[in-house]
C-alpha cells in the first residue's frame, strides 16, 4: 500500500483545485518559508481525523477553510481527499484504489467519505486500525515529534515507545476497564442505598393492607344486599312501564284515524288543483294558438312588404346596369389606345438596355483590377497588425511581470512595495534597474553579479536595518541592501589594466562595462571592479593564469573562472532568461514597437489611397447597374402593365355580355313578384278571421276556472280542523312517551350499576333474593356505605404495592451479592492488562534499543546508543534515558550533546522505532532542519535506502535530502495568500528554496 495522491480544495491556502500525485520512493515537496509547504502535511493529518485546531495550527476548526486574498473570495468550505494503492489488500475493503475525504463548511457541519460514500469519523479510524497510519501513528512525523523526544522529561518520552509497541490499546481498555469498575462501586453504593429505603417501607405497607382487605370484606356484603335492592326496584319500575304502554296505544289508534282523514281531504285538495292545472293549460294552449295566428299574419303582411320592395328594387337595379354597360363599353376603347402606345415604347427601350450592359461590363473589369489591389495591401496590412499585436503581448507581460516585481525574489518584493506605499524612506530600487550596459554583455555581467542584481540599494545602513526588521516581523522572506554610505569601491590597479589590456581577448573590467548614476558607482565597483571580462574560455583561461587567479574572469557566454582557479560553465535546457536580458528584451520589444508602428501607418495611408479608387470605380459601377436596373424594371412594368391591359379587355367584355344576361333576368322577375302579390293579399284576409275565433275560446275557458276556485278554499278549511284535533292527540301520547322514557331510564340505569359495579345481568340479579323486607335492605346499605366512608381513603394497591415491594427488596439483595462478584472480575482483567502491557511494551523496548543503535552507527558513521528505563522494577511507569556516543566520543546523555548531534540522535530514533513497526508511507515534515551539510547527507543517504519498504513524502528545504528524491515538487505564492504546485527541476531547487 502507498499513497498515490493528495487532492486539495480551498484547504487553507489551496484556493485552487491541486492534485499532487505520488510515486513509491522518496518525494520532495520545496519552497520558501510562508508559501505553504507544511499545509500539505496539515492536509493529510486533518483527513486522517485531527480533531484539535491547535495541532493543525489555528484556533478554531474553521480556520482551515480558505479565508480569501487580495485577487480571490473566501470560500464557503474545505476539502481533502487521499488516494491510495490498495492492491496488496492491507486496508480491509475491496477495492484496489480507496479514496478517504473530508469536507467541512463555514456552518461547522462536516462530512467524511470513502470511496465517495458517506461515512463516520469512527469508520474511517476503524479502516486504518493496525495499518499503520493515521493521526497517532508514525506515518506522519513533524518538527514536533522531534522536540517530543529533544525536551520531553523521560516519563513524557516513553509516550512514543508505546505507541511503537501497540499498547496504547491495552492502556485504553485498562481505562474502560477502570472506568466500569467505578462505575461499578457507583451501582453498589445505589443498591446498598435502595435495599436500606425499601427495609423502612415493607412494614408500613403490610399494615396498609390489612385495612384494604377489610375494606373489601364490608364492600362484598354491601354488594350482596345492594345487588337484591336494585332487582326488586327494577321489577316495579318496569310493571309501571307496561301500564303506560297500553295508554299509548289508544292515542295511537285516534291519531291513525285521524290522520286518514287528513290525507283523504288532502286528496280531494289535490284533485281540485290538479283541475285547475288542467284548466291552466287549456288556457295556455289556447294563448299559444293566438300567438302562432298572429305570427303567421304579421308573416303574411311581411312578405306583401317584402314583394313590394322588391319590385322597387328591380326597378332601380335596371337603371343601374344599363349604366354600367355604357360605361365598360367607354373603358374598353380607352385600353384599346393604350396597348397601342406601350407596343412602340417597348422597342426602344429593349435597344437601350443592350448598349448600356455592353458600358457595365467594362467597368466591372476595372474594378475588379482595383479590389484584387485592395485586398493584397489590407492581407499584407493585417500580418504586420498581427506581428504588432504579439509584439505588444509580449512587451505587456514583460513590463507587468517588472512593475509587479514578479521577476523578484518574495523578500526583495515586499520591500519593494513596502517602500512604494511610503512606510520606508530611503529605498532607491534594485540595482538591476539602477545600470545599463551593451546587450552583449548581458550575459556576462548577469553570470558576474548573479543574486546580486536582486539586491536593493538603500540610502545608509538604518533604512536596511528598519527594512530588514519588516521582514522579519511579517515572515515575508530574505532580502540583500546595499547601503550607499557604507559601500566602498574595490578595482584592479592601473598597473594590472594596463597588462590586461595588451592581453589577446580581453573586453575590460566589469565596472567599466556599465553606465549608471555616479552615486552608484562606488556599489559597481564593489561588485565589479575585481571582475574581468573575456571573449572566450581559452581567452578567460590565458588571462586567468597571466593575473595569477586573483581575479574572477567572466566569458561572454557565462563560463567563469573564479579566484584560485576554479571553473564553471556548462548549459542547461530551457535555461530561464536573466534580468539583464529580459530587461533588454524589454527595450529592444518598445523599439520594435514603434518601427512596426511606423509600417502600419504607411500601409495604411497606402491602403486608403487605393481603397478610395476603388471606391470610386465600384461607385461608378453601381450606377450603372442601378440605372440598368431602373431601365429593365421600366420594360418589366411596361409589359406587365400590357399584359394587365389586355387581361382587363377581356375581362371587360366578359363583363359586357354578363350585364346584357342580367337584364334579361330582371325582365322575367319583375312579371312573377307582380303575381305572387296578388296571392299574398288573399291569404291576409283568411288569417284575420282564424286570429278572432281563437281570442272568444280563450274568455270562456277563464270563466270556468273561477268556479272551480272556490270549491278548493272550502276544503282547505276543513283541513285545518282535523290537523287541531289530531295535533292535540299527539301532545297528549307525548306525555305518556316521556313518563315511559324517565322509567326507561331508571331501569336502564340500575341495569347499568349491575353491569358496571357488579358485572351481573338482571336475571343473575333476580337470583339474589332480600332475607329482609326492602326498607330494611334500602336502610342497611345506607349503614354499610356509612361505616365505609369512616374508613377513610384506603389503598387498595397497598396489598400489591407490599407483594412487588417485598419482591423488589429480595431481588436487589440478589444484586448486590453479583456486583460484588463482578467487582472481582474486573480487578482480575486489570491485572491481566498489566501483564500484557508490560510484555508487550518490555519486548519492543528490546526491539527498538538494538534497532537504535544500528541506526545511530550508520547516521554517525560509527559510535554507539542506549536506551534504558529510569524505573526499571516498573516497566509500566518507568520514564526512558537516552544515551548516546558520537564517534570518538565518551557516552553521555542527549541532553549533554551538541544541538546537530541532539537532533540527529532524535531522526536515529525515529528511523529505529519506524524499523519496529513499518508503516505503509511516512510524510517527513522538514525533521532534518537542525541538521548540518554532513549530516543532512547521511541523513538523506539513509532514507534512500530505507525507502525500498516504505514510501517517503519529505518537506524540505535541505538540497542533499532533495538530491536523493525520486520526484521533486515545488511550493510557491505566484498571487498572495495562494499555494500553487509546480514541476522543479532539481537543478533550481536552490535558487527556489532562496
Amino acid at each position: 500500500m502507498f499513497l498515490k495522491r493528495i487532492e486539495a480544495y480551498g484547504f487553507k491556502s489551496f484556493a485552487n483545485r491541486t492534485d499532487i500525485e505520488f510515486n513509491a520512493g522518496i518525494s520532495a515537496i520545496v519552497g520558501p518559508n510562508g508559501s505553504g509547504k507544511s499545509n500539505v502535511v496539515d492536509a493529510v493529518r486533518w483527513v486522517l481525523g485531527e480533531q484539535s485546531a491547535k495541532t493543525l495550527r489555528g484556533g478554531k476548526m474553521q480556520d482551515v477553510i480558505f479565508k480569501g486574498s487580495e485577487t480571490k473570495k473566501p470560500l464557503n468550505f474545505a476539502e481533502v481527499t487521499l488516494v491510495l494503492d490498495n492492491s496488496e489488500k492491507q486496508l480491509p475493503i475491496e477495492f484496489q484504489e480507496v479514496s478517504v475525504s473530508r469536507r467541512l463548511y463555514r456552518n461547522g457541519e462536516s462530512e467524511y467519505k470513502i470511496n465517495g460514500e458517506n461515512v463516520r469519523l469512527q469508520d474511517i479510524a476503524g479502516l486504518f486500525m493496525d495499518s499503520g497510519v493515521g493521526k497517532e501513528a508514525f506515518s506522519i512525523i513533524g518538527q514536533g515529534r522531534i522536540d517530543e523526544i529533544l525536551n520531553s522529561k523521560p516519563v513524557e518520552r516513553r509516550v512514543i515507545f508505546e505507541e511503537a509497541a501497540g499498547v496504547l490499546k491495552y492502556k485504553t481498555r485498562k481505562e474502560k476497564a477502570l472506568r466500569k469498575l467505578e462505575s461499578t462501586h457507583e451501582n453498589l453504593r445505589r443498591v446498598e442505598d435502595i435495599i436500606g429505603e425499601l427495609e423502612y417501607q415493607v412494614e408500613p405497607l403490610r399494615a396498609q393492607a390489612a385495612v384494604a382487605e377489610e375494606y373489601l370484606s364490608k364492600k362484598e356484603q354491601l354488594q350482596a344486599i345492594e345487588i337484591a335492592v336494585l332487582a326488586q326496584e327494577i321489577t316495579t319500575s318496569y310493571q309501571a312501564l307496561q301500564e303506560l304502554k297500553v295508554q299509548a296505544e289508544e292515542l295511537t289508534a285516534k291519531d291513525i284515524a285521524l290522520a286518514t282523514s287528513v290525507v283523504e281531504t288532502e286528496l280531494s285538495i289535490d284533485e281540485f288543483e290538479q283541475l285547475l292545472v288542467t284548466q291552466d293549460q287549456k288556457i295556455n294552449q289556447l294563448q299559444e294558438q293566438l300567438v302562432e295566428a298572429t305570427r303567421v299574419l304579421e308573416n303574411v303582411q311581411g312578405q306583401k312588404a317584402v314583394l313590394d320592395e322588391r319590385a322597387r328594387n328591380m326597378q332601380e337595379s335596371n337603371k343601374q346596369l344599363e349604366t354600367d354597360y355604357q360605361l365598360l363599353m367607354d373603358k374598353k376603347a380607352q385600353i384599346d389606345q393604350v396597348l397601342s402606345t406601350f407596343a412602340n415604347q417597348k422597342s426602344n427601350d429593349a435597344q437601350a438596355i443592350e448598349t448600356m450592359r455592353a458600358t457595365i461590363a467594362a467597368h466591372a473589369a476595372e474594378a475588379g483590377k482595383l479590389n484584387e489591389q485592395v485586398r493584397g495591401i489590407e492581407a499584407q496590412q493585417m500580418q504586420q497588425i498581427r506581428e504588432l499585436e504579439s509584439t505588444r503581448s509580449r512587451f505587456q507581460t514583460l513590463s507587468d511581470v517588472e512593475a509587479s516585481y514578479g521577476h523578484l525574489f518574495h523578500g526583495v518584493k515586499a520591500v519593494l512595495k513596502h517602500a512604494e506605499n511610503g512606510r520606508i524612506k530611503g529605498v532607491n530600487g534594485v540595482l538591476v534597474d539602477l545600470i545599463e550596459l551593451d546587450a552583449r554583455y548581458d550575459v556576462a555581467i548577469e553570470v558576474a553579479l548573479a543574486s546580486n542584481l536582486q539586491n536593493i540599494v538603500v540610502e545608509d545602513e538604518y533604512v536596511a536595518q528598519n527594512a530588514i526588521q519588516y521582514l522579519k516581523e511579517n515572515r515575508l522572506g530574505k532580502a540583500t541592501f546595499l547601503p550607499i554610505t557604507r559601500i566602498k569601491g574595490n578595482v584592479a590597479s592601473a598597473g594590472d589594466l594596463a597588462m590586461l589590456k595588451q592581453q589577446h581577448g580581453f573586453v575590460d573590467v566589469a565596472s567599466n562595462l556599465i553606465n549608471t548614476d555616479h552615486k552608484y558607482r562606488a556599489i559597481v565597483e564593489n561588485l565589479l571592479g575585481t571582475t574581468l571580462v573575456a571573449h572566450s574560455l581559452k581567452d578567460a583561461t590565458d588571462i586567468s593564469k597571466k593575473v595569477g587567479a586573483r581575479f574572477r574572469v567572466v566569458t561572454l557566454e557565462g563560463e567563469v573562472i573564479h579566484r584560485g582557479g576554479s571553473m564553471t560553465g556548462g548549459k542547461v535546457a530551457n535555461e530561464r532568461t536573466g534580468l539583464l536580458t529580459q530587461k533588454h528584451q524589454i527595450e529592444q520589444l518598445r523599439k520594435n514597437i514603434t518601427t512596426m508602428e511606423q509600417s502600419v501607418s504607411q500601409l495604411q495611408e497606402q491602403y486608403s489611397t487605393q481603397k478610395a479608387a476603388e471606391q470610386n470605380a465600384h461607385n461608378q459601377l453601381q450606377d450603372l447597374q442601378l440605372e440598368l436596373v431602373r431601365k429593365e424594371e421600366m420594360l418589366n412594368t411596361q409589359t406587365l402593365q400590357t399584359e394587365q391591359l389586355q387581361n382587363q379587355n377581356i375581362q371587360i367584355a366578359e363583363e359586357i355580355g354578363r350585364l346584357e344576361v342580367r337584364l334579361a333576368e330582371l325582365k322575367g322577375q319583375q312579371i312573377d313578384i307582380e303575381s305572387a302579390r296578388t296571392d299574398v293579399d288573399d291569404d291576409n284576409t283568411v288569417q284575420q278571421e282564424s286570429r278572432d275565433a281563437i281570442i272568444v275560446a280563450i274568455n270562456e275557458q277563464r270563466k270556468l276556472r273561477l268556479e272551480q276556485t272556490g270549491r278548493l278554499e272550502d276544503l282547505r278549511n276543513e283541513l285545518r280542523g282535523l290537523q287541531k284535533e289530531q295535533q292535540k292527540a299527539a301532545q297528549e301520547l307525548k306525555a305518556i312517551e316521556l313518563k315511559q322514557t324517565r322509567l326507561e331510564v331508571e331501569i336502564d340505569t340500575k341495569l347499568t350499576r349491575l353491569g358496571e359495579e357488579y358485572q351481573l345481568s338482571y336475571e343473575r340479579a333476580c337470583g339474589h333474593t332480600l332475607e329482609q323486607p326492602i326498607e330494611e335492605a334500602v336502610a342497611s346499605v345506607t349503614e354499610l356505605k356509612r361505616a365505609i366512608d369512616r374508613m377513610g381513603l384506603v389503598n387498595i394497591g397497598a396489598i400489591e404495592e407490599f407483594e412487588r415491594v417485598n419482591e423488589r427488596f429480595t431481588f436487589l439483595t440478589e444484586q448486590k451479592a453479583d456486583l460484588l462478584q463482578a467487582e472481582d472480575n474486573l480487578l482480575e482483567i486489570i491485572t491481566e492488562m498489566d501483564q500484557e502491557m508490560e510484555s508487550r511494551f518490555y519486548t519492543t523496548f528490546q526491539t527498538i534499543q538494538t534497532h537504535f543503535n544500528e541506526t545511530f552507527s550508520e547516521l554517525f558513521g560509527g559510535g554507539k546508543a542506549l536506551l534504558e528505563l529510569s524505573d526499571p522494577d516498573n516497566v509500566l511507569t518507568s520514564g526512558i534515558d537516552i544515551i548516546a556516543q558520537p564517534p570518538g566520543k565518551k557516552l553521555q546523555h542527549l541532553s549533554l550533546l551538541s544541538g546537530g548531534e541532539r537532533a540527529l540522535t532524535a531522526i536515529s530514533l525515529l528511523f529505529a522505532l519506524l524499523k519496529t513497526r513499518t508503516v505503509p508511507f511516512c510524510i517527513l515534515d522538514e525533521v532534518e532542519a537542525a541538521l548540518d551539510d554532513a549530516n543532512v547527507s547521511r541523513f538523506a543517504n539513509y532514507l534512500r535506502n530505507f525507502s525500498k519498504e516504505t514510501q517517503f513524502i519529505v518537506v524540505t528545504h535541505r538540497k542533499g535530502t532533495m538530491e536523493q528524491a525520486d520526484i521533486l515538487y515545488g511550493v510557491t505564492m505566484q498571487e498572495p495568500g495562494i499555494t500553487k504546485m509546480i514541476s522543479v527541476r532539481l537543478e533550481e531547487a536552490e535558487k527556489i528554496v532562496e
